[in-house]
């Protein structure tokens, strides 16, 4: 294939391109499937992406706005502590959703239990 010096530009960078034609053992060799090499397939389908986007919400807006609220107090009574913890490298975060609260909790793990 002989390289073809670009005549158009596009109209927002001025980029110069040009178009060719895709040559004619390309288009075969892609539609033979790449019988030579197993490693190019399709991947299976992805079952955890999302199909149903509706919104659902099972909490009152009063119980959101104190959860949020008691979960702001938590995180200002835990600070002085949080912080040696984190200069510790242990880590400790939160967060709401529609069943409750999780806590998460990371770090080295013989410094981790509760006390």
């Amino acid at each position: 294939m002989r390289r073809e010096r670009a005549r158009r530009k596009e109209p927002w960078f001025q980029t110069a391109y040009s178009v060719l034609d895709v040559p004619c053992e390309w288009d075969d060799r892609w539609r033979s499937g790449f019988g030579e090499n197993a490693d190019l397939h399709v991947p299976t389908p992805n079952e955890f992406i999302a199909t149903d986007f509706s919104i659902l919400s099972n909490r009152d807006p009063e119980s959101a706005v104190l959860l949020d609220l008691m979960l702001y107090v938590l995180d200002y009574n835990l600070k002085e502590i949080t912080y040696a913890a984190d200069v510790a490298q242990l880590s400790f975060s939160h967060s709401t959703h529609e069943h409750g609260v999780t806590l998460q909790l990371g770090g080295f793990s013989h410094k981790l239990p509760v006390q």
